[in-house]
C-alpha cells in the first residue's frame, strides 16, 4: 500500500499539478492589493493636487490682503499727513487769535453794510491796551476798474475810539477799512497818497514825534479788515441791492390788525408800500425786482433811524411835518397818501348822551373844562391838544405810548377823553367808544400851517432817507402816489380796511 502510494507520487511528479482553491485565493488577494494600492496612489495624488490648489488659493488671497493692507497703510499715511497739516493750520490760527486779542475790534460800519451819502462814522474798541493812545484809519476803495486806492488818516481824537468821516462828493463803490495802533510817521512828499490826505493837518501835528505810546510803522497792531458799500443815493442803493428797508413800528400792529400767510402785517400801510415796490420794479423806474424788508423800530426813534440810513424809508401812519424834517437830519417826506383829522373820543357807557349829539364850540368848552384828555406822546395829536387846551381848558395827559393805550384808558375811565387819528377810527370799530361830533380843523389852521406846512389839514406821508433837498426816490414815489393807478389803489385800500369791511381782511392759510 505504501508502495502504491509512492508510485502515485512518482507519477504525479511527472504530471502538471491542477489549480487548487488556495491558488485562486492568492490570485484574488494579489489583485485586490494591486487595486487598493492603485486606488490609494490615485487618492494620494488627488490629495496632493487638491492641497496644492488650496495652498495656491490661500497664498493668492494672502497676497491680495497684503496688497489691500499696503493700500490702507498708504491712505492712512496720507490722512495722517493731512491731519498734521490741519493741526499745523489750527496752531497757526490759534497764534493768530492770540495775536488778534491784542488788536482793535471794528464795531461800525458792520461788514457788508450799505451806506447812502457821504458821511460815515467809524467806531471800534480796544480793550487790551498795552499803552497805545493813538490810532490810524486805513481806508481802501475798490474802483470800477478794480483799482485799489489806499489812504491812511491819523485819528484826531483817539480817546473817543470814533471818527466822523466825509467822503468826496459823488463817491460810491466798495470800501475796506481797518484800525491800527500808534501814529503816522513823517509825511513823504513824494507819495501822492500823502499829498491827497484831507486830514494832513493831524498828520503834521505828529511829524517827527515818537512818544513812548507809539511804535514804528512796521509794528502797528492792525485790526481785521471790514467792508462796506457806499451809494450816491438811497435810490441807487435800493436799485443795486434789490431790497428796500422799510421802517415801521410795532405800536401800530396791535390786536386790530392781522398777519397774512407770509407773516406780513395786513394793514393799509404795508399793502400800500408793497404795491409801491412793485411799481418801482417796473422799467419806468428801477427796472429790477424790489423786495420789501420790514424793520421794526419804536415810535420814538423811527424817524431817527430813517435819518441815519438804518431804514431807507418809513411808513407807519406818519404825519408829514416841516418841523419833523428840520428836526431829523437827512430825512424828507413824500407827498401825502392819506388824509387824517383829529378826533375826540369818549366812553359811551360814561357819557351816553354824547353818542349821537353834534355839539358847538361853547357846549364843547363846557364839557371839556377841567377834564383830562389823553394823547399819545410825540404825535400830532399831542401837539394839537396842546393848542386846543388853551381854548377848552382841559388837561392834556400825553404819557401814553400808543393810541391803543389811549383807547383803553378812555374805556376804563382812567381819563375823561382821548384824542386819536380819524384813520384809526375808520379802520377799527370800538363799540364802547364814541366820537365827538366836532370839526377841530378851523381851530388848528394856524398850527397846521406852522408845523405841517399846509393849513388844509393833516396827511400821512412816507419818510425817505436823503441828504439833499432833491431826491430821485421821493420824486418816483410822488409820481406813483399821484398817478391814476395810485389814486385808485388808495381808494381800494381805504375801502378794504374800513372797519365795516373787516370780513374782507380775514386770513385763511
Amino acid at each position: 500500500m505504501a508502495d502504491k502510494t509512492r508510485e502515485d507520487n512518482q507519477d504525479g511528479d511527472n504530471k502538471p499539478n491542477k489549480p487548487t482553491y488556495f491558488d485562486d485565493l492568492a490570485i484574488k488577494i494579489t489583485r485586490s492589493v494591486y487595486v487598493k494600492i492603485s486606488t490609494i496612489s490615485v487618492l494620494i495624488l488627488f490629495a496632493i493636487s487638491a492641497t496644492w490648489t488650496i495652498a495656491q488659493l490661500i497664498i493668492n488671497q494672502k497676497d491680495s490682503l497684503l496688497d489691500a493692507r499696503k493700500q490702507d497703510l498708504a491712505v492712512s499715511d496720507e490722512k495722517l499727513k493731512d491731519r498734521n497739516k490741519k493741526f499745523a493750520e489750527l496752531e497757526e490760527d490759534f497764534r493768530e487769535i492770540k495775536k488778534l486779542s491784542k488788536v482793535p475790534v471794528l464795531l461800525n460800519p458792520v461788514a457788508g453794510k450799505h451806506i447812502t451819502g457821504r458821511f460815515i462814522t467809524f467806531r471800534w474798541k480796544y480793550d487790551s491796551n498795552p499803552g497805545f493812545q493813538n490810532f490810524i484809519l486805513e481806508l481802501k476803495q475798490i474802483t470800477k476798474d478794480n483799482i485799489v486806492l489806499k489812504r491812511r488818516y491819523q485819528i484826531p481824537e483817539p480817546q473817543r475810539k470814533k471818527m466822523d468821516f466825509e467822503l468826496t462828493l459823488g463817491t460810491q463803490g466798495e470800501f475796506f477799512w481797518r484800525i491800527g495802533t500808534g501814529e503816522l510817521l513823517a509825511v513823504d512828499e513824494n507819495k501822492p497818497d500823502d499829498k491827497d490826505n484831507p486830514l494832513k493837518k493831524f498828520v503834521d501835528a505828529s511829524v517827527n514825534r515818537q512818544p513812548s505810546t507809539s511804535v514804528s510803522a512796521d509794528t502797528h497792531l492792525w485790526s481785521r479788515y471790514g467792508n462796506f458799500f457806499v451809494h450816491k443815493s438811497v435810490y441807487d442803493k435800493i436799485k443795486s441791492t434789490g431790497e428796500m428797508m422799510v421802517g415801521m413800528t410795532a405800536t401800530f400792529l396791535s390786536y386790530d390788525h392781522t398777519l397774512d400767510c407770509q407773516g406780513r402785517p395786513n394793514t393799509y400801510d404795508m399793502e400800500f408800500i408793497e404795491w409801491i415796490a412793485q411799481q418801482l420794479s417796473k422799467d419806468d423806474y428801477m427796472g429790477v425786482p424790489i423786495k420789501v424788508v420790514r424793520k421794526i423800530f419804536t415810535w420814538h426813534n423811527l424817524l431817527d433811524e430813517v435819518g441815519t440810513g438804518e431804514a431807507d424809508i418809513a411808513i407807519a401812519g406818519i404825519t408829514k411835518s416841516v418841523e419833523r424834517e428840520h428836526e431829523h437830519k437827512d430825512m424828507r417826506f413824500t407827498d401825502g397818501y392819506r388824509t387824517n383829522y383829529q378826533r375826540l373820543i369818549f366812553s359811551k357807557g360814561r357819557l351816553p348822551g354824547l353818542a349821537e349829539k353834534k355839539v358847538d364850540r361853547s357846549e364843547l368848552q363846557r364839557i371839556l373844562s377841567g377834564k383830562t384828555l389823553a394823547t399819545q406822546t410825540d404825535t400830532i395829536n399831542q401837539k394839537s391838544a396842546k393848542v386846543l387846551e388853551q381854548i377848552f381848558n382841559f388837561k392834556n395827559d400825553s404819557s401814553f405810548s400808543s393810541y391803543v393805550d389811549v383807547i383803553d384808558a378812555v374805556r376804563r375811565g382812567t381819563v375823561d377823553f382821548g384824542m386819536i387819528d380819524s384813520v384809526r377810527l375808520d379802520t377799527v370799530a370800538y363799540p364802547e367808544i364814541g366820537i365827538m361830533q366836532f370839526d377841530f380843523n378851523p381851530l388848528l389852521e394856524k398850527f397846521y400851517k406852522e408845523n405841517l406846512g399846509s393849513k388844509s389839514g393833516e396827511v400821512y406821508a412816507i419818510a425817505v432817507h436823503t441828504n439833499s433837498a432833491s431826491s430821485k426816490l421821493i420824486d418816483a414815489i410822488n409820481k406813483i402816489i399821484t398817478s391814476k393807478e395810485g389814486i385808485a389803489k388808495r381808494h381800494e385800500l381805504e375801502k378794504k380796511h374800513k372797519y365795516t369791511n373787516t370780513s374782507n381782511r380775514s386770513i385763511d392759510c
